[in-house]
């Protein structure tokens, strides 16, 4: 019965370690993305609405 248990609380661990290391990629990613589309409202006249600032650029 403990034996299964420690199968049990390993394998737990491992896959808590190897949903940290998929949510950091896509976190990468994310903010990737997130820096390109700034560089295309800087290249569009500042028009572009960011939906995580809720707040519009202004033209300069």
């Amino acid at each position: 019965m403990h034996e299964c248990m420690f199968v049990l609380m390993y394998m737990y661990i491992h896959m808590c370690k190897i949903y940290r290391e998929y949510i950091k990629s896509k976190l990468v990613k994310i903010d990737k993305i997130e820096e390109t589309a700034k560089k295309m409202c800087v290249a569009s006249n500042n028009k572009l609405m960011f939906l995580n600032t809720k707040k519009e650029v202004k033209k300069k």
